[in-house]
């Protein structure tokens, strides 16, 4: 069984749609079978637009230990299953040390989108599923008043207060 103890999102908008997204996991493995999956997370993203930074990653213990994933263990790769329409999808693949059962996967990651793929336009959505267990959750976009946005959500408790000359949406 898989577990996400926390996750968190919190997107920066720029008024012509780039942004800076910091999302953090705390991942749990229930068991060996869960850890096989997790002890090699691979995180997508679009070379063409995006720059992806593992900011940290490292194996928490159940004895609160911590191993450090050594930068040799983080792998920039092309997803094995591309489409050749769309050439810059790439991945980044961390590998977690000594990673079982119990073990939890934490890691943090810094998504800079340079270049949208609509001028001034911004594009985000999120999927739980309701067979995954997750304890927290935290979504958060800050937007300029000046870049208008349409937001849907289902099932999920959010805000949205004014800051300044920019509007701040949360979902938890």
């Amino acid at each position: 069984s898989i577990t996400a103890h926390l996750l968190t999102n919190d997107v920066q908008l720029a008024a012509d749609g780039s942004s800076t997204q910091s999302l953090h996991f705390e991942i749990v493995a229930g068991n060996d079978a869960a850890a096989q999956r997790i002890g090699q997370t691979s995180i997508p993203y679009d070379a063409t637009s995006q720059e992806l930074t593992i900011v940290d990653a490292h194996t928490l213990k159940p004895d609160g230990t911590t191993l450090p994933v050594d930068p040799s263990a983080i792998y920039d790769q092309a997803p094995a299953n591309q489409s050749l329409m769309i050439t810059g999808m790439r991945s980044k693949l961390i590998v977690f040390p000594q990673f079982a059962g119990g073990d939890t996967a934490v890691y943090t990651i810094k998504v800079e989108t340079k270049h949208p793929n609509f001028p001034g336009q911004f594009v985000f959505g999120a999927l739980f599923l309701r067979t995954a267990a997750y304890d927290e959750v935290r979504e958060t976009i800050t937007a300029p008043k000046s870049l208008a946005l349409y937001l849907e959500n289902h099932d999920v408790d959010s805000s949205r207060h004014d800051d300044g000359a920019n509007v701040v949406y949360t979902w938890h």
